[in-house]
């Protein structure tokens, strides 16, 4: 009688320190795929940015290259 009793505490204590472990881990998962979120998010607005810049850069140079000066003199 007594062992049953000490397994069935100590199962109890097991399924108790499992169900603690899951949530942790759970949470760890949770906060691990925000953390990749945010970098996804931050990645895209740079490369965004990047792309923006260079769009800029393209207009700036052929804004004063020699074939758009040369385009509007004529005109």
């Amino acid at each position: 009688m007594e062992e049953e009793l000490k397994e069935k505490v100590e199962k109890s204590l097991m399924d108790r320190l499992k169900n603690k472990i899951t949530d942790k881990t759970k949470d760890i998962v949770g906060d691990a795929v925000d953390v990749k979120d945010k970098i996804t998010s931050q990645t895209i607005e740079v490369l965004e940015g990047v792309k923006n810049s260079k769009t800029v850069e393209s207009v700036q140079k052929l804004k004063s290259s020699n074939m758009i000066k040369n385009k509007t003199k004529k005109s």
